[in-house]
């Protein structure tokens, strides 16, 4: 959203830079507009941006202020850890894994998902390794109940490390957010609908 803002501003608006890089911190800064305590503190925030620069009124009320509002502004207050959501890095992590894996030249159907397959491997094998404090994923408070310490993680048969993993990826809280298929060999995250 941010990029889409700073493109649109940088092409299609005559602002300067200084002006760009103000209204980006009234809508993004630490007291910008997306982290409003309200509706209220919201809409003047809101108002006092179209007030200060005229010039950008129009496409934000048209174009961005219900979606700061929807998907950025109350999904921030309803988040126990908001500056989670406010990184890409995880999705240009992704994006880069698969650039690389793909030597940035475009792929026939079957090695692209072959490709894809391979590195998201990768991932839950990450998860696996959480179990007991490796890799580059950590579990999270909810989560913290199947930590096992890597002394006792390496007693485990190969069957008992599988039953814990398993007991992991049948969590509750992750379980809730999937929806599977008729027969239930695919299962993916479920997609809350847009209110705009």
């Amino acid at each position: 959203m941010k990029d889409n803002v700073t493109d649109h501003m940088k092409n299609k608006l005559p602002l300067t830079k200084e002006e760009r890089s103000h209204i980006m911190s009234d809508l993004f800064g630490d007291d910008g507009i997306v982290t409003s305590n309200d509706t209220i503190d919201f809409n003047l925030k809101s108002e006092n941006l179209c007030n200060k620069y005229p010039i950008i009124t129009d496409y934000y009320t048209k174009r961005l202020k219900n979606r700061l509002f929807n998907h950025v502004n109350r999904p921030l207050k309803k988040s126990s850890n908001p500056d989670r959501l406010w990184t890409n890095n995880n999705c240009e992590s992704m994006n880069h894994r698969f650039k690389i894996a793909t030597d940035w030249k475009p792929q026939i159907l079957p090695e692209l998902l072959t490709k894809i397959f391979d590195i998201t491997k990768l991932h839950f094998i990450d998860i696996r390794r959480s179990i007991y404090g490796q890799g580059n994923y950590e579990l999270s408070e909810l989560f913290q109940k199947f930590y096992t310490s890597p002394y006792i993680w390496g007693t485990k048969t190969p069957e008992e490390k599988d039953k814990l993993y398993k007991k992991v990826l049948a969590h509750k809280t992750l379980t809730d957010k999937m929806i599977s298929s008729s027969n239930g060999k695919l299962v993916i995250p479920k997609c809350e609908a847009s209110s705009s």
